[in-house]
């Protein structure tokens, strides 16, 4: 059986309303050696947060259903 985790994090960088976008996805195999992990960061217009949501949330359902 292997663990999922992940964290999100966004936030604003600036008054203008910028945002900044970061990650990690993270799957943990039956034994210590078998880590998988991934991690990202981002800038990017707040008009594309909704469609960045749908696409985390994507491939964040891929990995769960691999199990």
């Amino acid at each position: 059986m292997s663990l999922l985790k992940y964290s999100v994090a966004i936030v604003a960088i600036d008054r203008l309303g910028h945002l900044a976008l970061s990650g990690r996805l993270q799957r943990y195999g039956s034994g210590i050696e078998q880590v998988h992990s991934v991690e990202f960061g981002f800038q990017f217009n707040p008009d594309l947060l909704p469609k960045i949501a749908r696409n985390f949330e994507a491939i964040a359902g891929e990995i769960c259903d691999s199990r």
